[in-house]
């Protein structure tokens, strides 16, 4: 008899009351049918009640209960000719709730044992009850084990269901978390990011994010393997091809690379494709579905960035320096005119300082808010904003300046502001040069007063290199020289005036932020600790800070600051990679690495030139760029020339 135990334990005690009534009523007059009514109802209140649990707890004992019952009821009612034989069909339901095999075949004995002694002696029409018994105890056996087996599949779907449902909410969870944030981030940041969710959330050892428009692509490993696919992997490329240019899920279970076993792509819809590949593991629907909804997530943060190629400003949401920087590129690739007008904030940080960091913020997003509200504008830096003015000659640059300084006015009349601008007409100009002219705006008193600046320029950069060489003279010495390098360095790459003049005072005062360092960090002999190396790296800081009040010197200040920033994203202090990183910077990062191998301390020699150039070597495209490691070694061997010339 199925049921729950508190209503199949009532019925059972009703039931026997009411077998108590019929055989008061004269149904039957044996003790065996008083004492099978007395077990069933007796049993039905034990159950009812749930005590006690353990016997209770045990499916068998019902079964055993109900077949001792209807026997004694039969026995009791007439055996063979008893009316109540039917309860015998009704008591071998209980066999549907059984559980295991053994517990149905024990059941159905019993219940077909006690048909048997209850009629004993068996005359033939009860030989063809129990054989009906019999086949019906089976056929509810087999609709038990059905049942059961129906039970299993219904909660493994529906645990995979709540499964499904708590990953795919976690994943719009984090989707909705990290969207807004993914958006600012630089397309290889947030790559790196889906990789890495990708992997996570699929259970996988491996997992790539790649986008075919301009090759960018980022991996994520877990594990103890030999080696990790690459991107250059024709297997892996396989897997992505077919991903983002078919627009449907790949599916390749028995693909092993490098130990890995099982692998799937789904596309990205993105501009020029990509995908989303996992591999290492057993991927079924539920993964599927996890890896299209990360890719939609993927998605919807690159077009978010769309017009941001390097990622937006987490104050005003504007693209950033090296959005501007990619941006710049594009434009002057096509060849057609191109303006930047860059916008200085004066007084900023004294600002932030008076009346509170929330303030200043606000206030600069209200000057974002109104320069991107007709310009396509960029925060470069943290008091500084430029914009990119297309097909722009020089009166409507100059216009744009002059409109830009009065938003300014407009808006916080209490900050000073200056603005400059440049112009490439035809693509004449490269996006540094234009970049540097554009944030050194020529003085109102013309040719003299230009020249004027400049002296008073120069004089401040050697009197800050002086104050380090008073202070460090082996660390003078050392800023001078990487100066001379990178200065040939420049001329070998066909760097303009302006351009070399900053590349040669962000050269010479590279190391200024030192001042910043204990000498007893900077003359440690022995190795650094962690601690003392976190206060190393912040002397690109320190040197930024003290050159940002010199406007003239801004393109030097950002040589100064990412200096050791390294071409393949690793440096410090912001991590930036490739072209991101200001071509003065990476200059100077090459001459500095090459003088400090070669130069001798009093805790050990200094390496040949031939072996500094080897070390350059080796890391050239890791730490180093490529296009400025050759012109170091161009340089290098022309004053090999004109040493063995001289002799």
């Amino acid at each position: 008899m199925p049921g729950e135990p508190l209503t199949t334990g009532l019925l059972r005690a009703v039931a026997g009351a009411a077998l108590f009534a019929l055989l008061a009523a004269g149904l039957g007059e044996g003790a065996a049918a008083y004492a099978g009514a007395a077990l069933l109802a007796g049993f039905g209140l034990l159950w009812a009640s749930g005590r006690p649990r353990r016997l209770l707890g045990e499916p068998l004992v019902p079964l055993l209960a109900d077949a001792c019952a209807v026997s004694l009821l039969v026995l009791g009612t007439g055996g063979p000719g008893s009316p109540l034989l039917p309860l015998y069909f009704l008591a071998a339901l209980g066999l549907v709730r059984a559980g295991e095999t053994w517990r149905q075949v024990a059941g159905g004995g019993a219940l077909v044992g006690g048909f048997l002694a209850a009629a004993w002696p068996v005359p033939a029409p009860a030989l063809l009850g129990a054989g009906m018994l019999a086949a019906f105890c089976c056929g509810a056996a087999a609709l038990g084990r059905e049942l059961r087996g129906l039970s299993g599949r219904g909660r493994e779907l529906a645990a995979r269901a709540a499964e499904e449902r708590e990953l795919a909410g976690r994943l719009a969870a984090l989707g909705e978390r990290l969207g807004p944030v993914l958006g600012m981030l630089e397309p290889e940041r947030v790559l790196e990011w889906a990789a890495g969710t990708a992997r996570d959330l699929c259970g996988a050892a491996y997992a790539h994010a790649v986008l075919l428009d301009g090759n960018v692509h980022r991996t994520s490993m877990g594990g103890d393997f030999p080696a990790c696919p690459t991107w250059w992997h024709p297997a892996v490329q396989e897997l992505v091809l077919r991903g983002a240019r078919g627009g449907e899920t790949v599916r390749r279970p028995g693909l092993e690379v490098h130990g890995l076993e099982g692998f799937i792509a789904v596309p990205v819809e993105a501009p020029g494709g990509g995908a989303l590949v996992v591999g290492g593991g057993r991927f079924g629907e539920v993964e599927e579905r996890l890896l299209r909804a990360l890719a939609g997530q993927l998605c919807a943060a690159l077009q978010d960035g769309g017009g941001a190629p390097g990622g937006r400003d987490a104050v005003t949401g504007l693209p950033n320096r090296a959005s501007l920087h990619r941006v710049l590129r594009k434009e002057l690739a096509y060849g057609g005119a191109a303006g930047v007008v860059s916008l200085r904030l004066g007084g900023l940080e004294d600002y932030a300082r008076s009346q509170g960091m929330a303030l200043s913020e606000a206030l600069v997003r209200r000057i974002a808010g109104r320069l991107a509200g007709r310009h396509r504008a960029f925060r470069y830096g943290v008091d500084e904003f430029c914009l990119l003015v297309r097909g722009a000659d020089e009166d409507r640059a100059r216009g744009v300046a002059r409109w830009a300084l009065d938003v300014v006015r407009e808006v916080a009349g209490d900050l000073e502001a200056s603005a400059g601008y440049a112009v490439s007409s035809g693509g004449a100009r490269g996006p540094e040069e234009l970049l540097a002219l554009a944030r050194r705006p020529l003085p109102e008193g013309g040719g003299e007063a230009r020249r004027g600046l400049e002296v008073e320029v120069r004089e401040v950069v050697e009197a800050l290199h002086e104050a380090a060489s008073v202070r460090d003279p082996e660390l003078g010495e050392h800023m001078r020289e990487v100066s001379r390098i990178a200065r040939r360095v420049g001329e070998r790459l066909g760097l303009s005036p302006q351009e070399l003049e900053a590349l040669t005072y962000g050269a010479l005062l590279h190391d200024i932020g030192k001042l910043g360092v204990p000498d007893a960090i900077l003359n440690k002999p022995s190795a650094l600790s962690p601690r003392e190396y976190e206060a190393v790296k912040r002397h690109t800081e320190h040197g930024a800070r003290i050159l940002r009040r010199v406007r003239a010197l801004s393109e030097a200040m950002l040589a100064v600051r990412h200096h050791h920033e390294r071409f393949d994203g690793a440096g410090y202090p912001d991590g930036l990679q490739g072209a991101d990183i200001p071509l003065l910077a990476r200059i100077v990062f090459v001459a500095d690495a090459f003088d400090s191998m070669t130069r001798s301390r009093p805790y050990r020699g200094g390496a040949s030139r031939r072996e500094a150039l080897r070390e350059i070597a080796h890391n050239s495209g890791s730490q180093f760029d490529p296009r400025v490691v050759d012109a170091l070694f161009e340089v290098m061997e022309e004053l090999g020339r004109r040493r063995s010339a001289s002799a």
